[in-house]
């Protein structure tokens, strides 16, 4: 039986709520623009903006739970 790893929903969720409400899309729209980028479709300028912005935030806010972790990153 193959394993496979699934990303929790409460990782990825937030993400999408958060670019649907900046781009004033329904999440439907939202992930069938994502699914449809997996295939080497151009994802819309609007959603591209709303997406780096929550990876920069992702990234911030990883870092910062490093921070706090004994042994974490202290950059």
């Amino acid at each position: 039986m193959q394993r496979t790893t699934m990303i929790p929903q409460e990782w990825w969720e937030p993400g999408l709520v958060d670019v649907s409400r900046q781009c004033d899309a329904r999440l439907p729209e939202v992930a069938a623009s994502l699914a449809a980028a997996w295939q080497d479709r151009p994802l819309p300028e609007r959603m591209q903006r709303a997406l780096r912005r929550r990876v920069r935030r992702f990234h911030v806010e990883d870092q910062e739970c490093d921070s706090r972790r004994p042994g974490g990153s202290y950059r």
